[in-house]
């Protein structure tokens, strides 16, 4: 038996960028039928990218698992190149009666995988070829631990022969038995890049938990928290149903208030023939919309009835798809005003713009501040609200797949959902409260119980103390009033400026005048 032994060597280098190794481009090298030789090392532009990470429109899909890469000067044939040193950890989807229409190679380069999809092509189901015979698929030797229906791909790449496989092994080869190995150094061959599973040839890559060896929308993630690419600036809107230009507050607030964040790509050149080719690549995937009380120092994320305003695309590795439905076949799962989740633009065939619309339906400002699910619970008292009347500062956060956060401007709006009324009424021996015991004391209450809530909300006066009240000479009245926080606003809902000097106290405490013994 006459055992030929290559070895397939490049350069390998590591620098230290976001904690990783450093994030390469998706290189490949061209093949050229007429010379049948392959050229140098290349890279897939941004503005070739067909399709980003997440929610797209194509036919009744709305989910794609990576990142397709074009070179608009034909992708059929390109060799595809490792970006980082790995082991294959499957090629044995290839071929054989159970391998896909879409041929996938994956490549383990640590605590993730790469899969290169779209190698080869569909009709092929024993011994695969490529570029002229250059590259072929085919299965290995039976031999010590190697069990059938494992696969090696042979690369002849301008004279010099490379050998790899999901297992390092024997393979049979122009009556040559070669050496299998499942080792790749960085930039080292993967594999041809066909037309298997799609009628045009292009790379789709994704990254998948280093337990997994196939594709899934399950499981399938963002390539560009690893390789590296040209990363958009974001002009980020934030506006409520319907005016894309405004944040208006919906009253009354037992009602929903829909809001919308527009991540813009800016600045960005485009082209393609439905202008859905971008100088730069979609990279969201975070979405928050965050709120406070002026007065207040910390900002939180709005809580709904159901959700929080939080829309995630699940595209780092550990992470999962928050409030949107990653389903590969569905008709009506859109983000819209009266369900969470993203409406796609960016990359669509038709109507293509520069962003994705994420929607968050679920704000009631006049919510109760128990509320927790289930049948909307509002409050009919501004203490029990989860918003009470006042000024409020509102802003969306967009994080991209590296974890790098960009801001919205900060908008303010008053929230005045609730009409003055008295609050608590008390009668004391003093005129200061903390010097005397009241011995009267009334005040409105909010009533609900659990097992008959019927989500209209009940108000009920609450007598604390009932002692005899006689007239003497120092006895205090003092009432508690809740009182309009913005009635002579034109529109308190409205987005302004939060120093706005009409505004309100939103509760004033009065101390009448002793009470008068009356004389004969």
């Amino acid at each position: 038996m006459k055992i030929t032994l290559q070895i397939y060597l490049s350069l390998s280098f590591l620098l230290s960028v976001w904690g990783i190794a450093e994030a390469q481009r998706v290189y490949f090298r061209p093949y050229d039928s007429g010379s049948g030789s392959y050229g140098v090392r290349d890279t897939f532009p941004d503005s070739g990218v067909a399709d980003d990470y997440g929610p797209r429109k194509y036919g009744n899909l709305n989910w794609h698992g990576g990142i397709d890469f074009n070179d608009p000067a034909g992708d059929d044939g390109h060799l595809l190149l490792a970006p980082f040193a790995g082991t294959v950890v499957d090629v044995n989807r290839l071929l054989g009666p159970d391998a896909p229409a879409s041929k996938e190679i994956a490549l383990d380069v640590g605590n993730y995988r790469f899969l290169f999809i779209h190698v080869f092509q569909n009709s092929d189901t024993w011994q695969m070829s490529k570029n002229n015979n250059t590259i072929i698929a085919k299965e290995m030797l039976v031999h010590g631990n190697v069990p059938p229906g494992n696969w090696a791909i042979i690369m002849n790449i301008n004279d010099t022969l490379i050998v790899i496989g999901q297992t390092n092994g024997l393979v049979i080869h122009d009556g040559d038995t070669l050496m299998v190995t499942n080792s790749i150094s960085q930039f080292g061959p993967i594999g041809p890049l066909g037309t298997s599973g799609t009628p045009n040839a292009h790379l789709h890559l994704n990254t998948i938990p280093d337990n997994q060896t196939e594709w899934n929308n399950s499981h399938n993630k963002n390539p560009l928290e690893y390789v590296e690419y040209v990363q958009p600036q974001y002009n980020i809107q934030l506006f409520s149903q319907p005016d894309t230009s405004a944040l208006i507050m919906t009253y009354p607030g037992i009602n929903r208030t829909p809001l919308c964040v527009r991540p813009r790509m800016d600045p960005i050149t485009i082209s393609g023939a439905n202008n859905n080719r971008y100088s730069r690549i979609n990279d969201v995937n975070q979405v928050e919309i965050l709120l406070k009380k002026t007065s207040e120092a910390q900002f939180t994320r709005l809580k709904g009835a159901q959700i929080e305003s939080i829309l995630s695309l699940g595209g780092r590795n550990g992470t999962d798809v928050v409030n949107h439905t990653r389903q590969q076949y569905a008709s009506s799962q859109w983000g819209n005003w009266n369900r969470s989740g993203v409406d796609s633009y960016a990359y669509n065939s038709t109507n293509a713009q520069p962003y994705d619309d994420y929607y968050f339906p679920d704000f009631y400002t006049r919510i109760h501040k128990d509320h927790s699910a289930g049948t909307l619970r509002t409050a009919e008292l501004p203490s029990n609200a989860r918003y009470p009347d006042g000024e409020y500062n509102l802003f969306a956060k967009v994080t991209n797949i590296r974890g790098e956060s960009t801001s919205s401007d900060t908008l303010s709006f008053t929230l005045d959902n609730f009409k003055p009324y008295v609050k608590r009424v008390e009668v004391s021996q003093s005129a200061f409260y903390n010097s005397g015991s009241p011995f009267y004391i009334a005040e409105w209450e909010e009533y609900w119980q659990p097992t008959d809530w019927t989500g209209t909300g009940k108000l009920f006066i609450r007598v604390h103390k009932a002692d005899p009240i006689q007239a003497a000479s120092g006895q205090y009245l003092k009432i508690v009033a809740v009182t309009s926080v913005a009635r002579r606003h034109p529109n308190p809902g409205a987005a302004r400026s939060s120093k706005n000097p009409e505004v309100c106290s939103a509760i004033t405490r009065v101390a009448c005048r002793p009470c008068r013994q009356k004389t004969s």
